[in-house]
């Protein structure tokens, strides 16, 4: 078989990763007293991100520092560059016990 796909590709910027406590947060996470998160990104690409578990979008709050978390949350992120689409979206959940 052969795969032959045209028109002009389009490159993704890396997803970001969602950290906490300098270790990337695992999909589901719970905690027992407020915590912050951190987001990184490669290069030069913006993140932008939600709190409510909606999906990134251009008008989402632009990350500019560590994220305090305090009650039941699902950070979702994207990174964005111009002339490319969004990075997938990276996603964790954080409860509180």
């Amino acid at each position: 078989w052969v795969l032959k796909i045209e028109g002009q590709m389009h490159q993704l910027p890396a997803t970001p990763e969602i950290v906490v406590n300098n270790v990337e947060a695992a999909e589901n996470t719970l905690f027992d007293q407020p915590i912050t998160a951190t987001l990184t990104a490669e290069g030069n690409a913006a993140i932008r991100y939600t709190t409510d578990g909606t999906t990134p979008n251009s008008n989402s709050p632009l990350y500019e520092g560590p994220i305090s978390i305090a009650k039941n949350t699902q950070l979702r992120a994207a990174a964005f560059e111009e002339g490319k689409k969004p990075s997938m979206t990276a996603s964790a959940n954080f409860e509180q016990v």
